[in-house]
């Protein structure tokens, strides 16, 4: 068996992945299409929590925010959209108010080893 062909990445790039901090964006768009709407709102899923319709709560390393951010790109080839990133930093999430049904998401700083 060889096992030189490994599938896993090299361990020089998943270290600095790893030390790479999350950045927490808020997500808001605008897009005429269902169809392309209903596409970002699968990627997005993949990325963060829905916290309405429309606005996401994402927590994303600068390569995973490059990575989302052309895929959206990509999706929206059809239609002129209208996407806001919004920054978030650690102190904000502590003043998020939440008034109705919603559920606040509660971010933690978690480590991958």
């Amino acid at each position: 068996m060889d096992t030189t062909s490994s599938s896993s990445p090299p361990a020089t790039r998943t270290a600095h992945l790893a030390s790479q901090p999350s950045l927490r964006y808020l997500v808001c768009f605008d897009i005429p299409c269902n169809r392309t709407r209903r596409k970002v709102g699968r990627a997005l899923l993949g990325y963060g929590h829905r916290v309405q319709k429309s606005v996401f709560e994402c927590c994303l390393t600068p390569p995973q925010h490059k990575t989302l951010q052309r895929a959206i790109d990509r999706l929206c080839t059809a239609t002129v959209p209208n996407i806001r990133w919004y920054r978030l930093r650690p102190m904000d999430a502590k003043r998020i108010d939440v008034l109705g049904l919603a559920v606040q998401t509660d971010w933690q700083d978690f480590y991958i080893v």
